[in-house]
């Protein structure tokens, strides 16, 4: 079978609907996202300061295993949305 070689990628439409995405799912999860980033900026401000070094490490983790958590159910899974 021969490829239609006069259609671009691009002429085909693809919705974000047709993924099962919508437009507040998107933006839900840039706001969790938002949201998770102004909470890992306060507690890297208190592991640099040597306040609760230890206990900053877990609740660094579990706000990185929350986030991916919420944000795989609204917008679905994605290698590039793994905490790194």
């Amino acid at each position: 079978m021969r490829p239609n070689l006069g259609k671009k990628w691009n002429d085909s439409k693809i919705s974000r609907e047709q993924f099962g995405m919508a437009k507040q799912h998107i933006g839900s999860a840039f706001a969790v996202a938002l949201i998770a980033d102004a909470f890992q900026f306060l507690i890297t401000g208190l592991k640099a300061t040597g306040v609760l070094a230890i206990p900053s490490e877990i609740a660094d983790f579990v706000l990185d295993v929350a986030v991916a958590v919420i944000t795989t159910k609204l917008i679905g899974f994605h290698w590039a949305l793994l905490p790194t």
